[in-house]
């Protein structure tokens, strides 16, 4: 990952100081949204959400990065979108263009479609503090997934100069 500066170049990214802190900065926005969306939940908007969790599912099982990547998009926007906060909704979105979230999706050791459905039943169930922890806890396993991912690549790098 780079960083492109006006006049100054291209240097490379600080990877997992800007991730560890898109991560805190996500739990806390998307989990206001889900703690704002889930009292307003539809049986539409639920059903669309139970959809997408399995359209999240199927993709990974397929190997179809671009249809998970869609799906798991989709369902985020779905949930956050009842919240009725159009601000909070484009910070978010903000903080997604900075970093490339999708990407991760494919991370050994993350339940993703098992998170997303569960997410979509405590929301049905209009649980908001319940839903809300269940996407902070989602979040904390991406991070917690990319720093080891992160440190065994650097124990290979380390073995490999060694």
């Amino acid at each position: 990952m780079v960083h492109h500066q006006p006049h100054r170049g291209v240097t490379v990214a600080d990877f997992p100081g800007n991730f560890d802190q898109l991560y805190r900065l996500r739990e806390a926005l998307e989990g206001l949204a889900v703690e704002m969306a889930v009292p307003r939940m539809t049986e539409q908007r639920h059903a669309s959400l139970i959809e997408l969790a399995e359209r999240i599912g199927a993709a990974s099982r397929a190997g179809d990065d671009g249809a998970r990547d869609e799906a798991h998009r989709a369902f985020h926007l779905v949930l956050y979108e009842g919240c009725e906060f159009p601000a909070l909704v484009d910070m978010i979105k903000m903080l997604w263009r900075r970093h490339p979230w999708d990407e991760l999706l494919s991370l050994p050791g993350l339940a993703s479609e098992h998170d997303h459905r569960q997410i979509a039943e405590l929301a049905a169930a209009r649980d908001a503090d319940g839903a809300a922890e269940r996407l902070r806890h989602h979040f904390r396993a991406v991070r917690e997934a990319l720093n080891a991912a992160i440190k065994e690549r650097e124990s290979d790098v380390d073995l490999v100069a060694g």
